[in-house]
This record gives C-alpha cells, structure tokens and sequence, in this order.
C-alpha cells in the first residue's frame, strides 16, 4: 500500500449513438442502412433517418377456449392462438442519434516504497472513467480527484503503472489480474486437499487388506 496523487485532469470527447425505432412506417429509398451508419460517420449532435429493414408491427391472434372436466365440474379458459402478422413495413425508418460523449482523465502520480522504488521514487499512470453525454459527471470525477489531491492506493509490484485506487477506483489489468491469481490459488489449495484425502483413503484401505 502507497500514495497516489493527482497531477493532471484531461477530457476525452467522442461520439456516442443509439438507435431508435418507435414507428411503423417506410424508409425513404435514398435512406443508408442503419447497418451502415457508425460513430465515426455521423457528426455530433445529430439525428439521421435510416432503414432497418422488415418489421412487424402488429401480431393479430385468434381466442381459442380450452376445457377440462373432472367428476361433474368443468372448468375453461381462453389463450390466444393462430396468431400472424397483420401490420408490417417492408424496410421499417428508424432515427440515428449520435452525441458528444465525455471521458475525463487523470494522470497519477503513483509514489513507489521498497524494492520497486530503486532510482525513482514515484513513476505516472492514469485513470479514466466513461461519462456518456452526461458533461456533469466529468466535474464530479475531477472534483474527486482535484490536482494535488493524494488518496491511498495499491500497485502491482510487476507493474506499478497498473493501480487500484483506495477508495474504489482500480485499474481493469490489475484487478483482472488479481482475480486470475487468487482463483488459481485457491484451485491449488483444493487439488492439494483432494489428493491428501485419496492418499489418505488408499493408504486406510491398504492396511485393512492386511
């Protein structure tokens, strides 16, 4: 366990889209394929007609009745059935929303103790987390990491770019990392187990037969 702090905050910025499909109607015969569309193509802050192909709009079903008897009591209910589509479009119009998206950055100055300080006492990594297009969450993430701030962290020893922050943040490498240590430690902690109960199951059944 060491100190980290916050040395720099950077914004990243991009499109983010979704789309869209609320009407039963045609697409327009000049329309692109929403396959076709992607957020490197359309620009920020903007919404395209685009064609989806066939859809369903509405399914129209039959009410079927279904009876059983038990002694002198019988009992029905109704379900639906023999159902099929009755409102389609052949190539369904749908919107294509992009918006500019923010992802604020910290740089960290991650402060390095023991073995790992050598030469240098501290090296620079960062963290980063993803805000939509929601541009309040980017102050509320620098505002919890301010430049200057320090917090308590821990680094991988192999790796001391890769960081979890105390209070919750961590970086994915090093918490995937940990987990594939941890899940195989205790998978050799079980074998270990399991062969001394074989052993020790052998070796009982070894000194009956004498």
């Amino acid at each position: 366990m060491t100190t980290c702090s916050a040395t720099a905050q950077n914004i990243g910025q991009g499109n983010c889209c979704s789309k869209s499909c609320t009407t039963c109607a045609n697409c327009g015969v000049s329309q692109s394929s929403c396959s076709a569309l992607s957020p490197t193509t359309q620009g920020a802050n903007t919404t395209t007609g685009c064609c989806n192909g066939y859809y369903c709009c509405r399914t129209c079903c039959s009410t079927c009745v279904s009876c059983s008897s038990s002694g002198r009591s019988r009992s029905c209910y109704t379900y639906s059935c023999n159902c099929y589509c009755c409102q389609s479009v052949a190539n369904q119009i749908c919107s294509y929303t992009c918006k500019t998206c923010w992802k604020p950055v910290i740089t960290v100055q991650v402060n390095l103790a023991g073995a790992n300080a050598g030469t240098n006492s501290s090296i620079t990594s960062s963290m980063s987390t993803d805000c939509g297009s929601t541009y309040g969450c980017v102050n509320n993430y620098f505002a919890q990491y301010p430049i200057g701030k320090s917090f308590v962290c821990i680094y991988n020893p192999n790796n001391p770019t890769q960081f979890q922050v105390g209070d919750g943040e961590y970086n994915k490498v090093w918490f995937d990392t940990m987990y594939a240590f941890a899940s195989l430690t205790i998978i050799s902690v079980a074998l270990t187990i399991v062969g001394a109960i074989v052993a020790i199951g052998a070796w009982i059944w070894i000194c009956k037969k004498r």
